[in-house]
């Protein structure tokens, strides 16, 4: 085999290996991209339930249920912070969160609530 035809062969080589790394870098960041959008659509659909069934309380006049489900609402998503906060380490995060929350970044890693690990909620009906 001529040196022209090797020389031509390492290129297409080297051009597709290239061509597939990119590939594959282009799918891998359409799929974290869907992975990070389809969670936010969960979370909107549970926060859309949940903001349904306290309306749902609060049309049926029960106000003292409603104000316990935002509590435990309330306590759930602090401890899902207190939980990302502690995995994840992001200056731009806790920049996010020191100019939108009245509490520090550390007093919101460390949270611990006082229900433990059960709690029941009373229902609306």
């Amino acid at each position: 085999m001529s040196k022209k035809a090797i020389a031509t062969l390492l290129f297409i080589f080297i051009a597709g290996c290239l061509a597939s790394y990119r590939f594959g870098i282009k799918l891998a960041q359409e799929s974290n991209r869907n992975g990070i959008l389809e969670a936010q659509a969960i979370l909107s659909l549970n926060h859309l339930n949940r903001y349904e069934e306290l309306a749902k309380c609060m049309k049926n006049g029960k106000f003292s249920e409603a104000a316990e489900k935002l509590q435990h609402s309330a306590i759930s998503e602090r401890e899902l912070l207190a939980d990302l906060l502690n995995s994840v380490s992001s200056t731009r995060l806790s920049n996010y969160i020191e100019v939108r929350s009245n509490q520090s970044v550390e007093e919101l890693k460390n949270y611990k609530s006082s229900r433990n690990n059960r709690w029941v909620e009373q229902t609306c009906e």
